[in-house]
């Protein structure tokens, strides 16, 4: 029992006494969401369609990420909002894929959800467990003080790395006695212990010094001299984005080397800004402070007319650098950046007009339309663009409303059509208009030789004693009904509308009788 209580605490206890830094909290990355937003339209840039953004990409919001979160800056698969749950590959215990979530790294706490809880309280630590979950105390940690009463002296409590502080139980001072809470024979400090050995306040033991990599307390408990990051280490470690722990760096704990990339556990890089495109507050796992690389914006995207000056990025070095211009046609400027939808033709570049939220350009004669507005011309007639308005009565536009020649170009309908009803049909008594157009740009009248009078047979009301024909009237082509006078039938009588030419019976003569031949014979005296 005596053996397992020292080697809790001469291993154990200073195990759970290191303290490490965590890394800090993912910076804020506004500025360069929107580099991501402008470059490939999303809403994390001024102007963009929103949700383009890929899993990885620096964000700002939820809504400018594909998946729809954006977590500690970064877009991530999932909202990854559970305590120790990481969506930075450098952040992660695991996995080297950006926006993936996954427990954060052992031995850091990335976004603060564990504050460390005292010692005392077996509680908290203050960093995650490399499992999903926030660490306790580990096992070995002293929870309550040793005591010393009538020579048995009663050890330290213990965390048992479950949150619970517990007993280790007693050993007696034989041959010595109690001295305050420790035995009296118990070592006091380093200079009551052997060459190569340091005394452990804790127990009164003098115990041997720990290797290279062993965790500690202080660099005397080592037998390299230097105990950093919680770990006897090969040298002081003392450069920036450095560390000597495991948990930390790509090395074995012990060794001095640089730490992981996107961290910076000791604080020795500060955030400069992206205008500065200088330092980005993380290191760059080569033992030096990150600039800002090209996901970054120093200076934001401009817009002016149709054409949009891309914004400036960094290029990893410290420099700002031009991305060039991009041409918004068929749309003009929206902000910033150029429009992607239109609400009128205002937001269209000259020569294109707005359908339905698009931009397109217009169309030349005889191609299809539905608004002047389509056209190059200006003019939609008959449903095609057309090189004039093509109003005037009997003209159109499309081959078929005109009957001959090619779409887009106005000309007259062709006689004996009328596709867009300009002409009204009048009575043919009035030899006017027939109804169609007259192909050359007008209505056309009644033909010449149309009937405008019928015509009759009667008795000739100036002589009762023959019979009179009434010729049918003829309109003459140009609006004008054509009196075609009468013709007097002689001895004969009316066959209808018209004078009998041969007589057939008496009954068929005025006077006289039907002779032979059928002509009527008529003698006075």
């Amino acid at each position: 029992m005596r053996s397992f209580v020292r080697l809790l605490l001469s291993v154990g206890v200073l195990a759970a006494a290191c303290s490490f830094n965590g890394l800090d909290e993912l910076k804020d990355n506004a500025d360069a969401g929107a580099s991501g937003g402008a470059a490939s339209g999303g809403k994390g840039g001024d102007g963009g369609p929103q949700g383009t953004l890929p899993n990885g990409a620096l964000c700002t919001t939820d809504d400018s990420c594909a998946a729809g979160h954006c977590s500690s800056g970064i877009c991530c698969d999932t909202a990854c909002s559970a305590p120790c749950m990481a969506c930075v590959a450098a952040a992660k215990e695991s996995g080297e894929v950006d926006g993936e979530c996954g427990p954060s790294k052992a031995a850091t706490d990335p976004r603060g959800d564990c504050p460390e809880e005292a010692p005392e309280s077996c509680g908290k630590s203050g960093k995650c467990d490399g499992l999903g979950a926030c660490q306790r105390h580990a096992a070995g940690t002293p929870c309550g003080p040793s005591s010393c009463s009538a020579g048995v002296k009663t050890l330290p409590k213990l965390c048992d790395g479950l949150g619970q502080c517990v007993a280790t139980g007693t050993e007696p001072c034989t041959p010595a006695t109690c001295n305050g809470s420790v035995c009296s024979s118990d070592c006091v400090d380093d200079t009551s212990c052997a060459s190569g050995e340091y005394c452990n306040k804790l127990t009164g033991a003098c115990v041997a010094k720990l290797g290279k990599g062993e965790n500690c307390q202080a660099g005397a408990q080592c037998s390299t001299g230097f105990c950093v990051d919680g770990s006897c280490c090969e040298s002081a470690c003392s450069g920036g984005c450095q560390a000597c722990s495991g948990e930390l760096t790509a090395a074995a704990s012990g060794t001095c080397a640089p730490v992981f990339v996107g961290t910076d556990p000791d604080n020795d890089c500060s955030d400069q800004g992206p205008a500065s495109c200088g330092d980005d507050g993380k290191c760059d796992g080569a033992g030096a402070c990150r600039k800002y690389g090209s996901t970054a914006i120093c200076q934001a995207a401009t817009c002016s007319g149709s054409t949009q000056t891309n914004a400036k990025t960094c290029d990893g070095n410290g420099q700002c650098v031009t991305n060039g211009a991009t041409e918004c046609a068929p749309y003009q400027c929206g902000g910033s950046t150029c429009a992607t939808s239109c609400g009128s033709a205002s937001n269209c570049v000259s020569g294109s007009f707005c359908t339905s939220g698009v931009c397109q350009g217009k169309k030349s004669n005889g191609a299809a339309c539905g608004a002047g507005q389509e056209c190059t011309s200006g003019f939609c007639a008959d449903s095609v663009c057309c090189n004039t308005a093509c109003a005037g009565a009997c003209q159109a536009c499309s081959a078929a409303a005109k009957g001959t020649g090619a779409s887009g170009s106005c000309g007259n309908v062709i006689a004996g059509q009328d596709p867009h009803n300009n002409c009204t049909q009048q009575a043919a008594s009035s030899c006017g208009t027939d109804g169609a157009c007259n192909g050359s740009g007008g209505c056309r009248l009644w033909a010449g030789g149309t009937v405008c009078a019928p015509a009759s047979c009667a008795i000739d009301p100036a002589n009762n004693f023959t019979y009179l024909q009434t010729n049918a009237d003829t309109c003459d082509g140009l609006g004008k009904c054509v009196d075609k006078g009468t013709l007097q039938c002689g001895l004969l009588t009316c066959g209808g509308t018209l004078c009998k030419t041969v007589c057939a019976t008496t009954a068929d003569c005025v006077l006289g009788d039907c002779i032979s031949g059928g002509t009527c014979y008529f003698n006075p005296f």
